[in-house]
């Protein structure tokens, strides 16, 4: 009788063990973050469980690298889809946030994003900043070289999540992604198979305008993709790797600078030397008074260069 009671317990023992193994495999929440100075909204979406009594959804957060408790949010939120803010934040300090799905008391589905991993107004996904620049107009291509400044390229949109991630940015005006027609085919920017889309009604367009852009017409039903002229200057969406995004590419930003230094630099050698060539007589010295207390009656304004500098005169050119 003792040996069954151990037998019993134990086979009871690994039973709640698989079930709560299945209840924490079974479901995916996707989370994403939009931070702000001193709130965050935080949006979830849980795979595989429909809305019902037992489901319970708890959001908490804390400072990064902290080892101080969790700060609760709200614990008992019932719906698979959503967002909250969370408000009060101190804008100096990053967060981590935690969501945890619960059914029937049992943890369903458990994700953690950290803050610290995009900078403030981009929105993570899958290890990804996304952010939308609203107030930097581009053609296309141009938009692209922004991107890659932040060491990223303009958003690859390949699935409903990384939509549903960019439509939380509420666009307000039309902005590229990285998709483009070329040789007759879309393609993504960082090479990733064109299985997705999200076309507005008449789209795409077959000829000449190859380049993808959101349209912002009717954000309530998302902002459809239209195809436009690449040389249109929009907003757009940047896509970086997280932490990338925190600081642009400063490589490239010297760069520019040396290329442009250099170019400046030579070009006032070149003026200089096509001056010195064509009044090989004249001095930018100080002044009439001076250079006739030295040389006399041999100094005089010269009028080849609007009568700003002073020629010498030499003697032989007097007598000639």
């Amino acid at each position: 009788m003792q040996s069954f009671t151990r037998s019993g317990s134990c086979l009871l023992i690994v039973l709640v063990v698989l079930t709560w193994t299945s209840h924490l495999v079974q479901g995916i929440v996707h989370v994403t973050v939009n931070r702000f100075q001193d709130n965050a909204k935080v949006t979830w979406n849980v795979e595989k469980l429909v809305a019902h009594p037992g489901v319970a959804i708890a959001i908490k957060y804390r400072p990064i690298n902290s080892k101080n408790q969790w700060l609760s949010y709200k614990s008992d939120i019932k719906t698979v889809q959503g967002s909250a803010t969370v408000s009060r934040l101190n804008p100096h300090i990053r967060y981590t946030y935690e969501i945890a799905v619960y059914e029937d008391n049992l943890l369903y589905a458990h994700k953690v994003v950290s803050q610290e991993a995009c900078t403030n107004g981009w929105s993570w996904y899958n290890g990804n900043c996304f952010g939308y620049l609203s107030n930097q107009l581009a053609s296309w291509q141009d938009a692209r070289k922004s991107c890659q400044s932040y060491r990223g390229d303009l958003a690859t949109v390949s699935n409903q999540t990384i939509m549903n991630v960019i439509n939380n940015f509420s666009v307000k005006r039309h902005a590229w992604i990285g998709l483009r027609r070329q040789n007759g085919k879309f393609q993504w920017v960082n090479g990733v198979s064109y299985n997705y889309s999200y076309w507005d009604a008449g789209q795409p367009i077959s000829r000449g305008r190859d380049c993808v852009a959101l349209n912002p017409v009717n954000p309530n039903k998302g902002y459809n993709w239209i195809t436009q002229l690449c040389s249109y200057s929009y907003a757009y969406i940047c896509q970086a790797p997280e932490m990338a995004s925190n600081q642009p590419n400063r490589s490239y930003t010297l760069l520019i600078i040396v290329v442009v230094s250099t170019v400046a630099v030579l070009g006032i050698i070149i003026l200089w030397l096509a001056y010195a060539r064509k009044y090989p007589n004249s001095v930018s010295g100080q002044g009439l008074a001076k250079c006739q207390a030295m040389c006399g009656n041999m100094c005089r304004k010269s009028p080849d260069y609007g009568n700003s500098t002073v020629k010498i005169t030499r003697l032989d050119d007097e007598a000639a």
